[in-house]
């Protein structure tokens, strides 16, 4: 859950010319499933959308400022989002979104885990 940043910027790298279209793509995409986490009334994943959302909104990522040309520099721009997130910049990043995130991270590894069990057995 912590690479979700990066999975986006490397996923919807091929959607955005610019690092600040792929910015406001990634808000859109998680604004919808923001909304869907409400309607579905699922507490878990609602503070993880809303930490991610006001990181997008309020946030001044250094990275979100770059050109990326192709797919070298969209990953690393995808690493100065995760070294932003982690605390390689700024802690408080990290925080909000360890806290914000960190019950619907661990659903979601519980669930690969049972996966992973039913699928040895």
């Amino acid at each position: 859950m912590k690479y979700i940043l990066l999975a986006l910027v490397l996923l919807l790298g091929g959607c955005a010319g610019s690092l600040t279209e792929l910015k406001e793509t990634t808000r859109a995409d998680v604004q919808l499933a923001l909304k869907w986490a409400q309607e579905d009334k699922d507490v878990l994943a609602i503070p993880c959308w809303t930490a991610i959302d006001e990181i997008l909104t309020t946030t001044k990522l250094p990275v979100f400022d770059r050109e990326a040309v192709g797919v070298l520099s969209f990953f690393q721009a995808g690493r100065g989002v995760r070294h932003d997130i982690e605390g390689v910049g700024s802690s408080e990043l990290r925080n909000k979104f360890l806290l914000g995130c960190a019950a619907l991270k661990t659903d979601e590894r519980d669930l690969l885990i049972k996966l992973g069990i039913k699928f040895v057995r």
